[in-house]
Formats: C-alpha cells, structure tokens, sequence
C-alpha cells in the first residue's frame, strides 16, 4: 500500500469518527408517564432500538480508533490471523478489516459449520 492510499484511508476514518460522534443517538424514551399499553409497548420498542444503535456506534468507534492505532504503529493492513497483506481494495470497502480474505473466509466457514 502507497503512502498516499494510507493517508486516504486515515482521511476517511477519521471523517468517520468525526461524524459518528456528532451524530447524536436518542437517549432512553421515558416509561413512567404511558397513556395506555400500547403507548407502553411503542416507548420500549424505541428504546430497545436505541441502546442497540448506541451499542454499534460505540463498537464502530472503538473499530476505527484501532484502525487508526494501526496506522501509526505500521501493523494497519496486515492480516492479524496469517500477516500477509490485506489486499487494498479490501481495506477501501473496510478500513477496519483485520482478516485478510482468506483468513475471514475461513472463519466464517468455521462459524458456519459449528452453527450447522
């Protein structure tokens, strides 16, 4: 990977990131004050929606923080399961990948026959 794709991908994480965390996430719905059961049911259907958006930003934000480690200790792009090279446009479609195809193709295999 060039120099300047690296500083491509960092641009892009870091937009990222920035985004992300300006993007607010809606706290909890209060329960307390409910007209009736179904009122009850929509404000819980909500609020189980918004801890699970809130839980995939806040893992999307920890993925691209560690991408962004990786980049400055020289490891980004560096498959952490056989350490061959991650292949470029691989890390386009997701900067935060750590597998390299190969190794995720076979973990998923894996995780597919023991569901199986």
């Amino acid at each position: 990977m060039t120099d300047q794709q690296l500083k491509e991908i960092r641009m892009e994480l870091v937009t990222e990131m920035a985004h992300l965390k300006q993007v607010p996430v809606e706290d909890s719905v209060g329960l307390q004050f409910c007209a009736d059961e179904n009122e009850f049911a929509s404000r819980v259907s909500e609020m189980n929606l918004s801890l699970g958006m809130r839980a995939r930003q806040h893992h999307r934000l920890q993925d691209i923080e560690e991408a962004l480690k990786r980049i400055d200790l020289g490891s980004f792009g560096i498959c952490d399961e056989c350490g061959d090279d991650i292949a470029h446009p691989r890390l386009q479609a997701n900067p935060v990948t750590r597998l390299c195809i190969h190794c995720q193709e076979a973990l998923e295999q894996e995780q597919y026959s023991r569901a199986g």
